[in-house]
């Protein structure tokens, strides 16, 4: 687990590699989502991000999801983003990430 005053990132392991982010993921928090990230390309397993308990991502943080979901689909294995609550969904489709992250 990667606490700082704004996230909470659980991480756990098992059938799939899973994300559990918690609070704001803001240009301080991103990089700890995207070591978690790394770590996620880095294991042989599909990844869930859930972000059920997010509040609030910044672009870099969005651009992360993005990235990973890229080099996991270019290994043949994929990403799913799940929990978003609508507002945080509606910022990720007017970025056009939703798109890119359904799939």
């Amino acid at each position: 687990m990667i606490c700082t005053a704004d996230v909470e990132l659980v991480v756990t392991v098992a059938e799939e590699h899973r994300i559990e982010v918690h609070g704001d993921v803001d240009l301080m928090g991103s990089p700890h989502l995207g070591l978690a990230l790394d770590d996620a390309v880095d294991s042989s397993r599909d990844v869930v991000v859930d972000l059920s308990e997010a509040e609030f991502l910044s672009c870099r943080a969005a651009g992360l999801l993005v990235g990973c979901h890229d080099a996991l689909r270019a290994s043949g294995r994929r990403m799913t983003v799940c929990g978003a609550h609508p507002a945080l969904y509606r910022s990720l489709a007017i970025c056009g990430l939703d798109a890119a992250l359904a799939s």
